[in-house]
């Protein structure tokens, strides 16, 4: 760095927690024969870590800040959710709960918006609107991206682009897959993903299969050897393995009965009806489950 030199850099990081981590060869800060300096952090235009000139005899040192939406903003992830000629753009909070995008911009087109589903983190308009039906109203504006969650280090962080690595096996073992083919911007993983399968019964309808029936077609289990597992196992040439989530009990902290078992739970809502809309129903389930 040149003297007397100011340096800015910025970054687009997802809310959570950071450090600074400062490398100093000769342990005696910014100062000396260079004169005196200074460093600082800011997040959302306010200083949150500042050079301490009485705290600067160290050759290396952590100085941890969080990262945090600016209080007018909602934040949380984007997901697309297939439908026919017609993908479904949400975004999930951080508490669980999914809500469909509407009233955005009509030339949007998140394709040509850098966000990939579940990947991109983006925040709501001020103003923007959750309602019970699972929608929210964006009042005619576009998402903002301000980051993205971390994957592993073979997964390319770039728009619209897959696990380089990824596509290459898949494609050295007869699978036709192409980054630059695939529209819906989707991420990819691959190793062991783990399933949890759920029963419903609302106020109105009960899910028709029971749980044992939904764990053997998902896992298998031994009796049905065509199942989820086996065929996503199939479809991604060995690399991706569906597991039942860990066996648990009093999940529910409304219903107090309900248990995980062989990958599946049983949610009851009462007051929760099928008319009320699929993403009414979504964010029922989860807020039992959180």
């Amino acid at each position: 760095y040149g003297r007397r030199t100011r340096y800015t850099h910025n970054l687009c990081l997802p809310v959570g927690q950071y450090y600074m981590r400062w490398f100093d060869l000769t342990g005696d800060g910014l100062c000396c024969e260079y004169g005196p300096g200074e460093w600082a952090v800011s997040v959302n235009g306010e200083v949150v870590l500042e050079n301490d000139p009485k705290d600067s005899n160290f050759t290396q040192k952590d100085f941890p800040f969080q990262v945090t939406a600016t209080s007018s903003e909602m934040t949380g992830t984007f997901l697309i959710m297939p439908r026919p000629y017609d993908p479904v753009m949400n975004v999930e909070l951080p508490d669980g709960t999914i809500f469909e995008l509407s009233n955005l911009p009509p030339d949007f087109e998140y394709t040509s918006s850098a966000l990939v589903s579940g990947i991109t983190s983006i925040a709501l308009p001020t103003g923007a609107e959750l309602f019970s039906n699972g929608t929210a109203d964006m009042k005619g504006e576009a998402p903002r991206v301000f980051g993205r969650l971390l994957l592993d280090d073979h997964h390319k962080d770039i728009e619209g682009e897959t696990s380089s690595s990824t596509t290459k096996r898949m494609q050295e073992q007869g699978g036709n897959l192409r980054a630059s083919s695939w529209p819906r911007q989707l991420a990819i993983f691959d190793g062991d993903q783990t399933v949890l399968a759920v029963r419903v019964i609302a106020a109105d309808g009960t899910t028709t299969a029971d749980e044992t029936f939904l764990s053997n077609s998902i896992f298998g289990n031994g009796v049905d050897p065509a199942n989820l597992v086996s065929q996503f196992k199939a479809c991604s040439y060995g690399i991706m393995n569906l597991i039942k989530a860990p066996t648990t009990s009093g999940r529910s902290k409304n219903s107090g009965d309900v248990d995980i078992s062989n990958g599946v739970v049983t949610v009851r809502l009462p007051s929760i009806s099928t008319i009320q809309g699929d993403g009414t129903m979504r964010n029922a389930i989860t807020k039992e489950l959180n």
